[in-house]
């Protein structure tokens, strides 16, 4: 990697220097971008509904870090395409090759920005296409080296975008991948022969959305992202090998995209020998029906447990119905109280997670339909 970066500063000059987008292809190719291990992780988009602000890419960072497997973002060639200079001296170039072949202004900065993160409508074979664009090129070059089993993290990924249009098709290629997304090569073949990606985009994300909805934990101030036992064992992974394990620490904050909004989730809590968690749902009142106090403790309890179990959907089903009680108000706020207070006793005995900041990334630029993020995932 150190010969890369001595490189880097003179490649900046080739390409301000560059009389062709094939030119400054050539350039940024040197760089390579192949996994240099057995395993892999490839992400994209957002984790959780529309809505959320949660990017799958930190998630895939630290799920590499920890995992030991490849990701493209601590390839060469990633490093080189997301340090700032690069970018703006690849916008900077390309705006002025296509303002001198007649242009505007505005047009030209619109391909230089395709040219580095792809445009879904541009054909396949376009510099400016997802295919082709120097994001694209990386990710097929990264998805057609990679071996072993490998891993998909996001929850609503775009089939228009890098991982559908080129990840994707390029690893069902690769003959020495033997899983995608906890799914069998053969079977994805057989599915994306007939039918294209879309209908392997849920099957191969479904590993993660199980990951998101057992919880995550942000750091202190919403630094850094740390992934518990049960994230890993949903990718089937031996949740053993790692060290890290979530007690209810002081500074860590409880996420779940999934979850309903004003209810914070606790850590996950293991049922006594014998005893089962039970549905806080078959004890809610009638709509319309006002809630005792006691009766009201009883299914806030029922809900904090149902949170603590990862029982989700018991958790959302009992939330419905208490927007239907006349005193739901209270009982959300309460149950929002009870299980916040739960997270934030902490047990100082018991040794702080490292967490990890998440890697920065070139901003979508605004013309762009991406989004706040990394516009090329």
């Amino acid at each position: 990697m150190a010969r890369f970066l001595r490189y880097g500063q003179e490649a900046v000059g080739h390409i301000a220097a560059a009389r062709s987008l094939g030119e400054i292809h050539s350039i940024v190719s040197r760089f390579p971008a192949q996994a240099p291990s057995s395993g892999a992780v490839l992400y994209s988009g957002l984790i959780g509904p529309s809505s959320s602000t949660l990017r799958a890419e930190p998630l895939a960072v630290e799920f590499a870090r920890q995992s030991n497997v490849s990701i493209i973002n601590n390839t060469p060639r990633a490093a080189f395409l997301s340090r700032p200079d690069v970018v703006d001296q690849i916008k900077s170039t390309v705006t002025t090759l296509k303002v001198n072949e007649g242009h505007t202004t505005e047009e030209a900065h619109s391909i230089a920005v395709d040219f580095l993160y792809g445009n879904s409508k541009q054909p396949s074979h376009s510099p400016t296409s997802v295919e082709g664009c120097l994001w694209g090129t990386a990710s097929k070059e990264f998805a057609e080296s990679l071996h072993g089993p490998v891993h998909v993290m996001g929850t609503s990924a775009s089939p228009d975008r890098v991982l559908g249009r080129v990840e994707i098709p390029a690893a069902l290629n690769n003959q020495r991948i033997d899983m995608l997304g906890g799914q069998s090569i053969p079977g994805l073949r057989e599915i994306f022969q007939r039918e294209g990606v879309a209908p392997i985009l849920p099957l191969v994300q479904k590993p993660c959305i199980e990951a998101v909805q057992k919880g995550l934990f942000e750091g202190p101030g919403g630094q850094g992202l740390v992934l518990p036992k049960s994230f890993y064992a949903s990718f089937g992974l031996n949740s053993d090998q790692f060290s890290i394990v979530i007690p209810p620490i002081a500074g860590l904050r409880p996420i779940n995209p999934f979850q309903p909004p004003g209810v914070t989730q606790s850590s996950p809590a293991t049922p006594e020998p014998g005893k089962t968690t039970p549905d806080p749902s078959k004890s809610t009142p009638e709509p319309g029906k006002t809630t005792s106090t006691s009766d009201m403790s009883k299914q806030v309890a029922g809900l904090l447990a149902a949170y603590q179990s990862g029982d989700i959907q018991a958790a959302q089903k009992t939330m419905q119905r208490l927007a239907d009680s006349d005193s739901s108000h209270h009982m959300q706020a309460q149950a929002s109280t009870t299980v916040t207070q739960a997270t934030s006793q902490a047990s100082v005995s018991k040794p702080q997670p490292t967490t990890t900041q998440p890697s920065t990334q070139q901003q979508a630029d605004p013309s762009t339909s991406q989004g706040t993020g990394t516009p090329r995932r």
